[in-house]
């Protein structure tokens, strides 16, 4: 978190009741698992955060996604 609150919540699939929710304020990161159904709740109007995405090497995403500028 940059600036601001954000609340998370995890769903166990796509229309299920929420089973996770976590406040994550400014300095605090989460880390949410490929695939995992979530949405985000802005709390306040300074909000601002980074998203990273992470991948192992030898993925099939990595792979699908590499192109010749690459090699």
């Amino acid at each position: 978190m940059l600036s601001g609150t954000v609340k998370f919540y995890g769903f166990k699939d796509r229309r299920a009741e929420v089973e996770t929710e976590l406040l994550i304020e400014v300095g605090q990161t989460a880390i949410s698992p490929p695939q995992y159904w979530h949405k985000v709740e802005l709390l306040t109007a300074d909000t601002q955060f980074r998203v990273d995405f992470w991948a192992q090497a030898d993925s099939a995403i990595v792979a699908e996604n590499q192109s010749e500028r690459d090699d």
